[in-house]
């Protein structure tokens, strides 16, 4: 990030992989963060960086995406999301 004297700003070269770059300092940090017992949101990460994955590439990359349903995924180890408390509707 670089001020540029009217605030912060991020500057991208390639945005996909610098935000893939990113993502994965983020997930070090939490881990190492878990590992000491801190305060945490890993599943608030989970789903940022899956909405990285579809929002941030080129419109293209977007049909090639698996669609792949919530039920199969937690079939494969993924972890199930459990709403507590309100759930605005679609």
């Amino acid at each position: 990030m670089l001020g540029d004297g009217k605030g912060w700003r991020m500057e991208y070269q390639r945005i996909v992989r610098d935000f893939v770059v990113r993502r994965s300092i983020n997930l070090a940090h939490i881990e190492e963060s878990l590992a000491t017992r801190c305060e945490v949101y890993e599943l608030t990460q989970l789903v940022n960086s899956l909405l990285e994955l579809l929002v941030f590439p080129e419109q293209h990359y977007f049909n090639q995406i698996p669609k792949t349903s919530l039920h199969e995924l937690k079939k494969h180890g993924w972890p199930s999301i459990k709403v507590v408390g309100e759930y605005p509707s679609a």
